[in-house]
């Protein structure tokens, strides 16, 4: 059986594992720190992970470790040169959230550009509702 050690799920929210699980023994952590990772990953044969850094000293300590797949760009985080001389292919998901990220940079600019932040904080300090017009016109709308 195939050992799979996904360390930092939380990272990718309710995602539905269960088509990693097809593929071999998932173990799956919530998150991982430096002090849990070389215990969390000796055994296995595939370490998925998102920003957990994964170094040599961790990759040597894992005699069994073949792959390691990166959920987001965060390959840097990889020691590659160590992978490489060792065998270890190392694969990133191309694609990862390019529908979320563009939706949110859009969201930033539009937020810029009206002023959300400001209106925003205006109401909840109250502002809004002590002005005698119950408006805020000390800045523009756009």
């Amino acid at each position: 059986m195939f050992n799979i050690v996904f360390l930092d799920a939380d990272s990718l929210g309710m995602l539905d594992l269960s088509p990693i699980a097809e593929q071999g023994a998932l173990m799956v952590y919530a998150s991982s720190g430096a002090l849990d990772l070389t215990e969390r990953i000796k055994n296995c044969e595939c370490v998925v992970a998102s920003h957990v850094p994964i170094r040599a000293i961790n990759m040597e300590r894992a005699r069994n470790l073949k792959l390691i797949v990166t959920i987001d760009s965060n390959i840097p985080n990889i020691d590659l040169e160590y992978a490489k001389q060792n065998g270890i292919k190392v694969v990133g998901i191309t694609g990862f959230a390019v529908n979320s990220i563009a939706q949110c940079t859009v969201a930033a600019m539009l937020n810029l550009v009206c002023k959300f932040h400001y209106f925003d904080k205006s109401v909840k300090s109250g502002a809004y509702s002590r002005s005698h017009s119950f408006t805020d016109s000390s800045q523009n709308f756009f």
